[in-house]
């Protein structure tokens, strides 16, 4: 609708636009490519689908020289779009996904390498694959960047996770991660390197698991993205005054020594979403409180008990901001032994949104417990 009446238009913000929804535009409804739009030079949008981003770049935008795209799911699509037609007059392409993309080398490669005059890349992507490699700086220079002539600026972060199952990895060291940059046009960069081992009571009868699985993530430095994702215990430490969200997940436990080198690493950091069932080993008190001035949400739904009270005991961390938490009714009942325990008081009462994971009915003492509570609601996935 909005490019059939502007029929002049040369910039466009679908993400702005819809930025209060975090919504992803349908462009199957757009016509066919016998309707080009010839004026528009930059196009800002959130899309659902990878063929919705190839359908983008089919010929109708004939005159588009930046792009930037938020991809929702990069996953096998049965119908195949064109991927192979050179786009010469792209000079800026950013391409974002904060789900997995299992398909990388099929359909993200193939499409880099249509960019045949661009200057400017950024890619925020988490990649899955299965019994082969890291992404490491060799990669990505012979793969994408040596066909890329032109390219003056590259932006990245890219987490791999290789699931081990029918064959034993050879698992690359940081150090060999860090070499794979030397040499080959790179500024700076950071990683790190994971390994988690799969032992046989992860394993579920009748799935073939894998035998372990090898993480890790390599970013441009200084780091540019609201959003660091998969941050696990081999993290070393960083400054990333960009981050506002984080997500961290690991099999092993998180101690207390990780959250004081996110907290000093992440300055402003609003949000922390924490996937780990492991018990912390080391809960030695500790005088010294770990500070996150400027968190507001707070996600402990997929979290040890361990980590509810490592957040919400007032003599353990310090959240002057949260206002947000998600985590299990059951979780709560246990952290705050049953809205008594006063070491956990003084964040609760300040609490404007609870999201739990069940319909529960509010036992004594609740109310008086959450004092400012505004909202409350079932856990939903966007947080």
């Amino acid at each position: 609708m909005i490019l059939s009446l502007c029929q002049r238009l040369t910039y466009l913000n679908f993400c702005q636009v819809f930025s209060y929804r975090n919504s992803f535009i349908s462009i199957y409804k757009l016509p066919q490519t016998s309707c080009s739009y010839s004026t528009l030079i930059e196009l800002k949008i959130n899309v659902a689908t990878f063929n919705a981003c190839l359908c983008l770049l089919d010929g109708r935008f004939d005159s588009l020289s930046k792009l930037t795209i938020n991809v929702r799911n990069i996953k096998y699509e049965r119908k195949e779009i064109n991927n192979k037609t050179k786009l010469p007059k792209l000079k800026y392409f950013s391409l974002a996904s904060i789900n997995s993309v299992h398909r990388f080398n099929e359909y993200i490669i193939p499409l880099l390498r249509r960019m045949i005059n661009l200057e400017e890349l950024i890619l925020f992507l988490s990649v899955v694959r299965v019994d082969s490699t890291l992404i490491d700086g060799t990669e990505l220079y012979n793969q994408v960047l040596v066909h890329m002539l032109h390219l003056n600026k590259f932006i990245f972060s890219i987490n791999t996770n290789v699931l081990s199952i029918n064959n034993e990895m050879d698992v690359p060291s940081n150090e060999d991660i860090q070499n794979s940059f030397i040499g080959k046009e790179y500024d700076q960069v950071g990683s790190y390197v994971h390994l988690e081992r799969i032992t046989p009571e992860d394993t579920t009868i009748g799935i073939k698991q894998p035998k372990a699985i090898v993480k890790s993530h390599i970013y441009s430095l200084p780091y540019q993205f609201e959003n660091f994702l998969d941050l696990n215990s081999s993290f070393q430490c960083g400054i990333f005054v960009t981050v506002r969200y984080l997500s961290m997940r690991d099999r092993y436990p998180f101690e207390r020594e990780l959250f004081k080198i996110i907290s000093d690493s992440f300055p402003f950091l609003k949000s922390l979403t924490m996937s780990n069932d492991g018990p912390q080993k080391n809960k030695q008190h500790s005088s010294t409180l770990i500070s996150f001035p400027h968190f507001n949400l707070l996600n402990l739904v997929d979290a040890h008990d361990d980590y509810d009270e490592q957040f919400l005991v007032d003599t353990k961390t310090h959240l002057p901001c949260l206002l947000d938490l998600c985590i299990t009714y059951e979780s709560l009942e246990i952290v705050t032994n049953n809205f008594a325990n006063d070491a956990t008081r003084l964040y609760c009462s300040k609490l404007k949104g609870l999201h739990i994971d069940k319909p529960y009915v509010r036992p004594k003492h609740f109310d008086d417990y959450f004092c400012l509570l505004l909202h409350m609601s079932k856990f939903r996935d966007e947080f």
